[in-house]
């Protein structure tokens, strides 16, 4: 059988595609990033969210963004932790210092969880179901009762995954395979393990306008303690606390679509009794 030749016309037609195809990619997406006048001077974290949000392995942030190189650690921390949309990001990087002709810049590059094509899929479902939620949330009169309606809607869909830390030698080593740990894990699978609710909660809070932080700590029980994360909220101007994880209930002691209030919009007070806060986190 005699195999067919592609006509020179033809191949040239597939490599102006490509190139097209690059072309709108970088005037879209990166060149708009990298050339907004106000770049510079974007707080790098948020700088480099947007640039990782497109699904990119590897994002640019300038020296003067930077400022010390000892600053680098607490930046990939801090995205971690304040962004948990990016779902995909296994916690782990690297850094590398660049020079674009006079201009030194620094690169992280990120693990992923999968490959780009399985992230992009995972992230429309993931934000699929968080618009469903938002949508009858955003009906809600104030703060106080558009995060409640999160909360309850977390405890009543989203299951405990008790085998979750059970699966791996170490809780490292589990953040980094499982989705139980994030808000994908949490709102498609539905099944999560504390850090996995409370980033959901998180991420919901920020879509809706309202002050959220992630907290990480010890969380003690009748039973004894150990690694937890839970919520800082601000509801209508006062600062309370959320754990969504302890007010959903895990055993046959509890019927089946109970919800327990708990431990939502506690005060710090109440609180601090039981959860204590790792000031390093």
């Amino acid at each position: 059988m005699q195999r067919e030749e592609h006509s020179p016309i033809a191949k040239f037609a597939l490599v102006v595609v490509i190139l097209l195809f690059l072309f709108v990619m970088y005037q879209n997406v990166i060149h708009p990033i990298l050339t907004n006048p106000h770049y510079d001077r974007m707080e790098p974290v948020e700088a480099l969210a947007a640039q990782f949000a497109v699904y990119e392995r590897t994002a640019v942030l300038t020296a003067e963004q930077v400022g010390s190189e000892e600053n680098l650690s607490p930046i990939f921390h801090r995205l971690y932790r304040e962004h948990p949309e990016l779902f995909w990001m296994n916690g782990t990087g690297q850094w590398s210092q660049v020079t674009v002709g006079s201009r030194k810049q620094y690169e992280l590059t990120f693990g992923y969880r999968g490959n780009a094509a399985d992230v992009e899929a995972e992230d429309r479902a993931m934000k699929q179901v968080a618009e469903q939620i938002l949508t009858e949330a955003r009906k809600k009169g104030s703060d106080y009762d558009k995060a409640l309606y999160v909360h309850d809607w977390l405890v009543l869909n989203c299951t405990y995954d008790v085998h979750a830390l059970g699966m791996y030698n170490s809780w490292q080593e589990a953040a980094r395979r499982d989705f139980a740990y994030t808000t994908y894990g949490c709102l498609v699978n539905r099944t999560a393990v504390c850090d996995g609710y409370s980033k959901t909660f998180q991420y919901l809070m920020h879509e809706l306008g309202i002050a959220c932080d992630y907290v990480g700590g010890t969380g003690i029980t009748r039973t004894g303690s150990g690694p937890h994360s839970w919520n800082r909220v601000v509801l209508d101007g006062k600062t309370v606390m959320v754990d969504v994880t302890w007010d959903d209930p895990i055993g046959n002691s509890f019927t089946s679509g109970s919800v327990s209030h708990d431990y939502f919009a506690a005060s710090p007070d109440k609180f601090a009794k039981d959860h204590i806060e790792d000031p390093e986190q």
